[in-house]
Parts: C-alpha cells; structure tokens; sequence
C-alpha cells in the first residue's frame, strides 16, 4: 500500500499533474505543509482518486464519522469499499470521462454532499479525480422535519383557514378547503370569511369575534353556512380561535362539513455551488494568517465569498476593519476570537466554531460559521457560510412553532401509529378528551385504544382501516364512542390516511386527528328522534302529505300513499306528481304546482288517479317553503269523495224539487185560468141580475 505522505515532491506532481501546478507557488514558498496541515484538519472529507480507482489522498476529520482515520484507506480501491453504493461508482466513472460532478449520498445513516472533479495531465488524459465530501445529515434532519409538520397541515381532512385580524382577509387556507369551495389559493387570499358566510354581515361577524379579540374566551364554536364559489351552499361547524404568531395576530379556524384539507410548504434552498478545484479552489473558504498578522494566503473562495482580495485585506485590522464595520461589534469579535485562539493553542483543539455577521465587500450581511486550527504562532482559518440555512432555520422554527399553534388552536388531537409496531404518539388535546393527562397514556399503543372504544363500534372502525390499506377509500374517516376516564362515552370523529410505506409497499405508519363532536352527535340523535316522532305524526294523518321539489319531483311522501293509490314507495319514487292524474287534471296540478312557487300558495280539486285505474276526488293544498336555502312545496290532499256524493245527493234533490215547482206552478196557472173564466160568468151574471132589478124598479115605479 503506497503511503501518499512517503512520496517524494516528483511523484506527488507526476500524481496531480495539474492540480499539484498550482500549489507551486506554495511549494516554493514552502508552504505546501501549510494546506496539508488545513486537509489534515478540516471538518470535511478531502481525497484523490486515481484513474484505476484507488484512493492516493484521504484526509479530514469527517472521515471519522465513518469509523475511518486519516489515511487509512489509501492504497485501497473505491471499487470494493463502496459496491453497495452503485450510484456514487457510477458518478465517479463519469468523472474519470471527464466531467464534474456533485451529488448527494447516504451511508450508514449520513448525508453526504459530494464534489467531483477530474485532474488532467499536460495532454488531456484525465489522471484521477478530487473530491470533497461535506456532511449534510443535519440539513436533510431539518427538510424533514419541515416535510412532516407541512404534510400534517396540507393532508388534514379538515378544512383549515388562516385570516388576518385587521382586514378579515384570508392568508392561507389548506387544500381540504380549496377543494370544497371551489376557490384558488389567489382567489380565496381576496375574500374574506364573510364573503362565504351568506348568514353573516360584517357587522354580526365582528360581534362574533369579539370576545376572542378581548381575550374573554379562548376558543368560539358555532354552526353556520358556507358558501361555494358556484353558489351553492353547505352547513359548517367551525372551530375558531385568535393566535399570536410572529408579533402579530391571526384567526385560526378548522371548519368541519356536517351537511354530511394550505399551508404551503417551504423548501430548504440549496447550495449548488459546484467546487472544480481542491487545491487553490478548494470548496472550503480559508485563509492563513502567520503571526505578524498577515494575511498569507487566501483562497478563491474566500475572494468570491467576500469579495476582499489581498490588496484591499492584506491583514487582520483591514480585515476587522472592513468585514465588521459597527465599533462595537467588531470589538466584541476581535475579543471573542482571541480568546478561542488562545484557548486552541493552550488545549490544542480546534479553534472554537463561532457564528459571525460578515459584512462583504458589496455589503451584503452574510451569516459565517468561522473556526480554524493553531498552527505554532500561526492559524488557519475556515469559513461556512449559513445564512441561507439560517434563514431556513429560522423559518423552520415559524413554521414548526406555527403549525403546532394552529393545531392546538382548533382544538384536535393529534396521532401517529406505527402498524408494525402497534405504537401511537398522541398529543396532550388527544389525552384531555378522553380525561387523561399526556403522562397518564405514555407509552401508548393501539390495544389500549382499542380496549377504549365502544364495542359496537370497533369492527366497523378495523374494516374503515383495512378498507383504507387496500386503497378503496382514499381516507381514514370515521365517527365512533370512546371510554372517557369518568366512564361515560364521548362521540368522536376521527380522520387520517397513511403516511408512510415500508420497502414492500405495506402501510407503515399512520397518522391523522381525532375532534370531539359529542354535543354534536347528541344533537343529531335528538333531531332524528323528533323526525321520527314527526313522521309517524304525519303517517297516523288520514289525508296525503307530500314535498315537491322545484323541479316537480317528489321529495317525501307519507305512508298513506301507498295505501290509497296502490304504488309502491320505489314506484312512486319514480314517477313524478302529474303521473298521478289523468286528463285535464295533468295541466290543472303541473299549473297549481307552478303557481305554489311563485306566490307561495295554490289549491285545487282534482281527481287522483289510482294503480287499478279507479279515481277518487281529492282536495289538494300547497304551501312554498325553504329547506337548506332551497324553495319545496309541502302539501295535504283530502279525500273528498263523500262531500262529493253528498253534493250530487243534495243536485239530484235540488232538481227533484225544482221538477215539483214546475209542476205545482203549472196546476196553479191552470186553476187560475179556471177561475178567471168562472169569474167572468160570475160577473156576467151580476150585470144581468143588477140589469133585471133595474127593469123590476122601472115597472114598479110605472104602477105606481
């Protein structure tokens, strides 16, 4: 095994070529032990690679990450110490074609992020490869982490809302809610909760809210109605609850549908800087500074970092001077640093690591993690720039501190089961619903929440899961009864989906919320009773009892339908009002329907048609309602058939009578005439009596 450290100064530049020609100038300055004292020492992976695969430089403490000491794999192939790792071989043979690579790995548990770079000599033939291994396992730790809460939010079955304090305006909402409304995250970010609340006016909403805004209550629950963008309405329970988050204050809200889940998440940015060069371009920023305080060396990635070169830094006070304008911040930093100096020559430990603001040469505030190693009565110095990392730190914590706020301001229970091993992780809300304290319930698992719910409840709670696990439903969504501490049952609406698969594609975890709904659930079954109670008060009545869409469609229809016409429910189910009547009748009921509609109230007299084809006159109201936000018709038919058979009794003894009226008119005027004609003979014969008495007075008097 060939030693790179025993090779003579020829035959380390016959093996870099032309990476080893620029270090000449450190050579013949005799600093070559310089950088190999910084390879030594780093906090990364430096090696070479040559051509035939086998490892000729390998230093840096990262190697002992992986149970390696400096050198200990030189002389060895790549090729055999890395077989499991066939992506990262295959990188390297592009490499050894020519081209420069950077790519990501994972061994044993740790991130790599690897640079590449082929070293050619005076004719082009590539001779080997540099690489630079950086640890990245905190970094994928922290994209995680953000993957997780974010995926909690976003998948949440429930919807979600996010509105500002001040204009009511929506800051974001979660995907369960933009489906349901039928909004873009830009369009709902327009509105506000009034703009979907047809119930409420602006001045009713903040009345509503105020007892969150003086900090009277801590959470308000109500029922109301929500509107979609196409207009269609649906009724809501909302959970809603007024949070401080990053100075300032928002209202949180998760809404649950029972007429019968945006947090968009944040990406970590990534450094794609690519390093060509291990040696004056080595990817590290560092400089060497002797103990005249002079700046000696300098790599390219300390000038392009900062900006600085040595003209313009040649040494430590224009470096203090310009990298830390503020007086007093960079008295601190010059006191801060001495002192780690001090203490790494006295221990003989690296320089202690310490987060600086760099102040570059355009002016741009970077955030530097700045450490090194004492060299004598020298040191060197390493930088790493974090500020975009600490910048996704610093969201990451929002985010994570938002999301947990968010959560806990709608009141759910949180739960993550592990399958394999039947483990559940709950949140503190979870423990109090059910009386518990989070202590009192860890560990947990799934046959103590299994012995907690109702008996009646648990099978078809397994066959949801297992409907779940075999991709029928897309979602775990169930409502059943668990055993509260005090031993009464509380009602509870659970939610979930997988989250994770193992190798085999089996469901390996699974996590989702649990809401406690009982006031809810027992105002449910109180309203069925009194549907029921209403319904069998409706079927003891002898007439008919209907509702009628507005698209003229039965909606209900009582019991007594099927008695009296002699259809059958699935039959009358089918068929539409006018199918009932025949003739004339048809335009007078669809008429009727038409004007119970528009002037919320019609009658009418008609007869129903019956299966046997027999008819039966019927008295029929209407009366126009709203139900859900949309107009019915709810009616009665009376049988009226005995009203009509009195009716044609009392017509036929009507005409009888009015026949006998004729008749007895008729012998009247007969009579009359009858006795006009004896009359006049009557009268006649008084004229001629009064005539003869004349005549007997006339011969008297002529005796006399």
């Amino acid at each position: 095994m060939e030693d790179l450290n025993s090779l003579s100064k020829e035959q380390l530049i016959l093996k870099l070529k032309s990476a080893e020609e620029r270090l000449s100038k450190l050579e013949d300055s005799g600093n070559l032990d310089i950088f190999k004292t910084l390879v030594t020492n780093t906090e990364e992976i430096i090696y070479y690679i040559d051509s035939d695969g086998i490892f000729q430089l390998s230093e840096g403490k990262g190697l002992l990450k992986l149970g390696l000491a400096s050198g200990e794999v030189v002389g060895s192939s790549v090729y055999d110490l890395y077989k499991d790792f066939p992506e990262m071989l295959d990188s390297m043979r592009r490499v050894f074609l020519g081209e420069t690579i950077t790519n990501e790995v994972d061994i044993g548990g740790i991130y790599f992020r690897n640079w590449y770079t082929p070293q050619f000599d005076d004719n082009g033939r590539v001779l080997g490869l540099l690489g630079l291994s950086v640890d990245i396992t905190e970094q994928k730790f922290a994209q995680d982490r953000i993957s997780r809460y974010s995926k909690i939010f976003e998948d949440s079955l429930n919807e979600i809302y996010l509105f500002n304090s001040d204009n009511l305006k929506f800051i974001q909402v979660n995907n369960a809610a933009l489906k349901n409304l039928g909004f873009t995250i830009e369009e709902i970010q327009k509105i506000t909760p009034i703009d979907i609340k047809p119930e409420f006016t602006i001045e009713l909403f903040s009345e509503l809210i105020l007892p969150l805004v003086n900090r009277e209550k801590e959470v308000i629950e109500f029922e109301t109605i929500h509107q979609r963008k196409d207009g269609s309405l649906y009724n809501v329970n909302v959970h809603l609850q007024l949070l401080d988050y990053n100075k300032e204050q928002i209202f949180a809200a998760i809404i649950l549908d029972i007429t019968d889940k945006k947090n968009a998440s944040r990406e970590l940015s990534q450094r794609d800087a690519k390093f060509k060069k291990i040696l004056e371009n080595t990817p590290l920023p560092l400089c060497y500074v002797n103990s005249e305080n002079i700046i000696s060396f300098r790599n390219n990635r300390f000038i392009k970092l900062f900006g600085y070169d040595e003209k313009e830094v040649p040494g430590l006070p224009e470096w203090w001077a310009k990298a830390y304008p503020d007086d007093q911040y960079r008295s601190w930093v010059e006191n801060n640093w001495q002192e780690a100096v001090e203490k790494a020559a006295k221990t003989g430990d690296d320089i202690e690591s310490e987060v600086y603001n760099v102040t570059c040469k355009n002016g741009e505030l970077r955030s530097i993690i700045i450490s090194g190693i004492v060299v004598e009565d020298d040191f060197i110095a390493t930088f790493i720039d974090i500020t975009d990392q600490k910048k996704a730190d610093d969201e990451l914590k929002k985010l994570i501190t938002h999301q947990a706020n968010i959560i806990e301001g709608t009141n759910a229970g949180t739960w993550m089961w592990d399958i394999k091993n039947g483990g559940i992780i709950i949140n503190g809300i979870w423990a109090q619903m059910v009386g518990y304290t989070l202590a009192e319930l860890t560990p947990f698992n799934f046959e103590i929440w299994t012995n907690m719910i109702h008996p009646d409840d648990l099978e078809p709670i397994k066959k949801l899961v297992n409907r779940h696990f075999n991709g029928e439903l897309k979602y775990y969504d169930a409502i059943f009864r668990q055993r509260h501490k005090n031993g009464h049952w509380i009602w509870i609406h659970a939610r979930g989906k997988i989250v994770e698969w193992d190798e085999q594609g089996n469901p390996s975890k699974m996590g989702g919320t649990h809401l406690e709904i009982t006031n809810q659930k027992e105002a449910e079954l109180k309203l069925l009773e009194e549907k029921q109670f209403s319904e069998e008060i409706i079927n003891s009545l002898p007439g008919l009892f209907y509702q009628i869409s507005s698209d003229a469609e039965f909606i209900y229809l009582s019991k007594e339908f099927e008695k009296i016409t002699g259809y059958s429910n699935s039959e009358l189910s089918q068929m539409s009002p006018i199918d009932l009547f025949s003739g004339s009748d048809k335009e007078l009921i669809a008429e009727r329907i038409k004007e119970s509609f528009e002037k919320g109230r019609s009658f009418a007299n008609a007869s129903l048609t019956k299966k046997n084809c027999d008819k039966a006159p019927y008295f029929f109201s209407g009366s126009r309602v709203f139900k859900d936000g949309n107009p019915i018709l709810v009616g009665m038919g009376i049988d009226i058939s005995e009203l009509k058979e009195a009716e044609e009794e009392l017509r036929h003894h009507r005409e009888h009578l009015e026949e006998m009226i004729v008749e007895r008119t008729e012998e009247l005027e007969l009579k009359n005439k009858e006795l006009d004609s004896a009359m006049k003979v009557f009268v006649g014969r008084e004229q001629t009596i009064r005539e003869l008495e004349k005549k007997i007075r006339i011969l008297k008097g002529g005796n006399n």
